[in-house]
């Protein structure tokens, strides 16, 4: 029997949603572009809302080889120990709280975990680590981080660590990426090494010491085919997933 395509794990995203000119309706949703970078890389994404019940998310994880942590709201500074900022942007719970159950479940299960923007700020405050609440706490002059460009165009340039497992699965040690954000590591999490930085030091990647768990502070899924080593990342996961997933057969 052949082997079967992994089925990836993917959180919803929480966004408001207007129809027909009714009230906003909370939707967990996800980019078009996410979905299509993992099933060009041989994956099958499954779109996961913030369950009630972890058990009935971990039933759901159970079944998937990865798990991709996308972008999204703020997340809040309770989880690093900070109160508020005046610059917080929108904040949802219940949706940070369904997402560190997920990354603790695949933590626990070893399963490969892919964060993009969000979910490289979530993992790291599920780590132990911290995060500067706005750009504007950051010492020392910034780049720009919130670019007004078409999301699929490159703006700064990011440095990468040679010895990296971000390196080896980009082919590369400099790369130019997009940039969507105005929440940033500040001091990266307990396991959690630092891969990438652009050139004002603000760090744009975490990994875990064995490559299991990879996280970008940059939109990858965004730049398939304008920076085609991005499809890397995907094909990473997906990799690891289909070992991970293959062993439950």
């Amino acid at each position: 029997m052949s082997e079967r395509k992994p089925l990836i794990a993917v959180m919803g995203a929480h966004k408001l949603s207007v129809l027909y000119n009714e009230n906003p309706v909370p939707a967990a949703a996800l980019n078009e572009t996410y979905a299509n970078a993992v099933t060009r890389a041989g994956g099958i994404p499954v779109i996961l809302p913030p369950f009630a019940d972890d058990a009935d998310l971990f039933r759901i994880m159970e079944l998937c080889g990865g798990l991709l942590l996308p972008g999204g709201e703020d997340v809040d500074p309770r989880y690093f120990g900070e109160d508020p900022s005046p610059k917080l942007g929108r904040i949802t719970g219940y949706y940070d709280r369904a997402w560190i159950a997920a990354l603790e479940y695949a933590a626990e299960q070893g399963m490969p975990v892919l964060g993009i923007c969000r979910g490289h700020q979530l993992a790291n405050a599920v780590f132990g680590g911290t995060l500067y609440q706005d750009l504007s706490e950051y010492p020392g002059k910034t780049l720009l981080h919130g670019q007004h460009h078409d999301r699929t165009s490159t703006v700064h340039k990011v440095s990468i660590v040679p010895e990296s497992h971000l390196a080896r699965i980009l082919g590369c040690t400099e790369v130019y990426t997009n940039t969507m954000h105005h929440q940033c590591v500040k001091e990266p999490g307990a396991g959690l090494y630092v891969s990438a930085r652009t050139g004002d030091g603000v760090i744009e990647g975490l990994e875990t010491m064995d490559g299991s768990m990879i996280f970008v502070q940059w939109h990858p899924e965004e730049l398939q085919d304008t920076v085609p080593c991005m499809q890397g990342l995907f094909t990473d996961l997906v990799k690891k997933a289909g070992a991970c997933f293959n062993r439950q057969k």
